[in-house]
């Protein structure tokens, strides 16, 4: 079932019939003046923060992908580019966070995975199988042939959890 702005519709005003639920931009006002039939309302204060963060990574998103570059290149123009948003949200909100916001080094890495304190002196450190899916994403398993099996990935997520709320 498509929802919201994967519905097909309209595309001359940038309003496709159906539910939608994002913010309202100055572009988008425009077109809700033209056209009568719409529903809108105020954020909730509440919700603020998740519908703000939501369009700020959708825009820091688009940016990143329009730097310019192949390869590494890209990449550390998009580190760049990522440091001058990071210093800037730092500078409006630093007296409130009470620490600064980090840059990311460059060239950028990922942290993998860290020993536990309990083993030390082991002569190499053992690390799980990490799971066919990155920590940072979800996935819906459905055990279809060529796919990731079920069982497996469970056991991977749970040979590499700190706890475990439910099965």
């Amino acid at each position: 079932m498509a929802r919201g702005r994967d519905r097909k519709g309209s595309e001359e005003d940038g309003l496709i019939p159906g539910l939608h639920e994002r913010l309202i931009t100055a572009g988008l006002e425009s077109c809700l003046q033209e056209n009568k039939q719409v529903q809108v309302r105020e954020v909730d204060a509440a919700d603020g923060t998740d519908y703000l963060a939501t369009y700020l990574h959708a825009s820091v998103r688009q940016a990143l992908q329009a730097v310019s570059g192949k390869g590494k290149e890209q990449l550390a123009g998009q580190v760049a580019l990522t440091n001058r948003i990071v210093a800037h949200l730092a500078r409006e909100v630093a007296d409130a966070l009470g620490h600064g916001l980090e840059e990311i080094v460059d060239p950028a890495r990922l942290l993998l995975a860290v020993a536990r304190a309990d083993q030390p002196g082991m002569a190499s450190e053992v690390f799980p199988e990490r799971p066919g899916i990155p920590l940072s994403q979800s996935d819906l398993l459905v055990n279809a042939r060529d796919e990731r099996g079920v069982g497996a990935e469970i056991k991977k997520e749970i040979a590499s959890a700190d706890r475990i709320d439910l099965v």
